[in-house]
């Protein structure tokens, strides 16, 4: 029975990914499982504690999704900030024969500006068939800015939990971005699982048709506070990372 986990950081196609695979015939894949906020309040005590020591969690969780789904093939998302030592546990799964799917996102100010426009208007994910009129909306820059930097720090802990242990990379701009791309990402991860490939779908669109640019009033000064921060420019800002100021959504 194979385990496997998705590990990277919000707003880089990791729900698109996991409605794809869990439409596969032989793979279960679920969402955040040690995400906070999905706990009713009286069991966040038992969260902390499985943040904390987490692999029985993740056993017990496996096991049970093979029984409800009867799909020989389990996983799930983790994102770095969900444990306490990201690096400790990743390298534990993979001691243990899980599978590690790293999951990233070229730029590094569209991931920050997807998760600042979805946190305001509360809108996730697109659906198709669902069509929704974004509203026109300003985004503080001093919060903007310290998202990046937290975008950031959770890059670093993925690249450092991952030094010398075999996983395979997904690129959202290279992957996922475009739907033409979906057969043969999966096909690859399929072929890093270690299980046939079959076709797969999803209802899941990007949220919004307009660009960036036409929903947030100070676009371009957020693309100001990406620049100013030299260490961020030259650590991640690439001419692909450039020019999606202007084309990415």
């Amino acid at each position: 029975m194979t385990n496997f986990v998705i590990f990277g950081t919000a707003r880089s196609g990791s729900q698109l990914l996991v409605s794809l695979l869990n439409s596969h015939p032989a793979i279960c894949c679920e969402l955040e499982i040690l995400r906070l906020g999905q706990w009713r309040r009286p069991l966040r005590p038992l969260v902390y504690l499985w943040q904390r020591i987490p692999y029985p969690y993740f056993i017990y969780r496996s096991r049970l999704m093979r029984k409800r789904t009867q799909k020989g093939l389990y996983g799930f998302k983790l994102f770095p900030y969900q444990v306490a030592a990201p690096a400790s546990v990743v390298r534990e799964m993979h001691r243990r024969g899980w599978k590690i799917i790293h999951l990233q996102r070229r730029s590094l100010f569209q991931q920050t500006l997807s998760g600042a426009v979805a946190g305001q208007t509360r809108w996730w994910h697109g659906r198709i068939g669902v069509t929704v009129t974004p509203p026109i909306i300003t985004i503080d820059p001093k919060a903007f800015l310290a998202s990046l930097l937290d975008g950031h720090n959770q890059r670093e802990q993925c690249i450092h939990a991952l030094t010398n242990v075999e996983h395979l990379d997904i690129l959202y701009e290279a992957d996922l971005k475009d739907e033409a791309r979906w057969a043969a990402t999966v096909e690859r991860i399929c072929s890093h699982l270690g299980v046939a490939n079959a076709p797969v779908r999803t209802r899941l669109t990007k949220p919004w048709s307009q660009s960036y640019r036409e929903i947030v009033s100070n676009y371009d000064e957020l693309v100001k506070v990406f620049e100013e921060n030299s260490f961020l420019r030259d650590a991640l800002c690439s001419g692909e990372e450039a020019s999606s100021f202007k084309s990415d959504v």
